[in-house]
């Protein structure tokens, strides 16, 4: 069953990363990517991962699938829209997507615990003051393992 359960995430993952438009430029493609996860994190989304996160307390197979799937960067729709600013030109080869994405996945979860929505306002906050500095910075090789 985990691995269905993880097999079911990542499918989630790769249709939403799929329609992500390309807006031509960092910022709108960011943007885009945010919208687009924030409408889908609905009151079902929600019921089913507080389902799941508790069910990892007791079940270490399905803990581990999910702990996978989490730890997937390429899952996330940030190598997508990296990959898009460095053809572009917007940002170095070199850019982080791994931090932009821990940062924007911790951003909306703090929001969403706290009940606040996640509207406009929250994203382009979000994107004009984290992670388009985080995306257009580049870091040494022993930065980014840290």
């Amino acid at each position: 069953m985990a691995q269905l359960v993880k097999a079911a995430l990542d499918a989630r993952d790769a249709e939403h990363v799929t329609a992500i438009p390309s807006t031509g430029t960092l910022r709108g493609d960011l943007l885009a990517a945010l919208n687009l996860l924030c409408d889908q994190v609905d009151d079902r989304y929600l019921t089913m991962m507080t389902g799941l996160i508790h069910a990892m307390r007791t079940d270490a197979e399905l803990a581990e699938s999910l702990r996978s799937h989490v730890a997937d960067e390429d899952r996330g729709p940030f190598r997508t829209v990296g990959e898009r600013a460095v053809a572009r030109g917007e940002v170095s080869a070199c850019t982080s997507t791994r931090l932009a994405h821990q940062v924007a996945e911790g951003q909306v979860m703090r929001r969403m615990i706290l009940g606040r929505p996640l509207g406009h306002d929250f994203l382009a906050d979000l994107v004009d003051n984290l992670l388009v500095p985080l995306l257009t910075r580049t870091f040494s090789a022993d930065e980014e393992d840290r």
